[in-house]
């Protein structure tokens, strides 16, 4: 047995690359992108997650999206803005949709500053084909920096971590 040469490989993998599907993201409007950073908590505050904030609205902003960003949303603030962006109609001459939410959080939701959780299902849901018809066949991407369960991660030193040493010939 003989294998195949390698161009065989790198022919058959840009005819697959070429007819995947890809999203139209080469319009005016890229999209917009909202931050939702929750600082000042009753009991807490999250702190660094301002520079979290500056560098995500650094980030989209050269991306071409129109940054949006609210600070310290109590649950109902963080519904009411979701139902409010899931009516824009400037939606349908945008590629896409993007949301960050920076917050305290529990397994499948955030916490508003009130102290009350929010479901990211019950988040998300307002950005289907059926609820936002201007979104339809658009990406739409939710990230979201928050703890998701109960177990105490331990906190990394920049200096101790293998991978931050240089490697190389100088």
């Amino acid at each position: 047995y003989e294998s195949p040469t390698p161009g065989i490989y790198y022919s058959f993998f840009f005819s697959f690359l070429q007819t995947m599907k890809s999203y139209k993201m080469d319009g005016p409007h890229r999209g917009f992108c909202l931050i939702i950073n929750n600082v000042n908590f009753h009991s807490s505050q999250r702190k660094g997650s301002c520079k979290d904030a500056e560098q995500l609205e650094r980030v989209f902003t050269w991306l071409g999206l129109d940054v949006r960003t609210y600070t310290d949303l109590t649950s109902r603030e963080i519904i009411n803005l979701m139902e409010t962006w899931q009516r824009v109609p400037d939606h349908k001459d945008r590629n896409c949709f993007i949301c960050c939410i920076l917050s305290h959080g529990k397994s499948g939701a955030v916490y508003g500053t009130d102290d009350r959780l929010v479901s990211i299902r019950v988040l998300t849901s307002h950005f289907t084909a059926k609820r936002c018809p201007q979104l339809a066949a658009k990406p739409k991407l939710f990230f979201i920096q928050a703890c998701q369960g109960d177990k105490i991660q331990r906190s990394l030193s920049r200096n101790t971590h293998p991978c931050s040493k240089v490697d190389g010939i100088s």
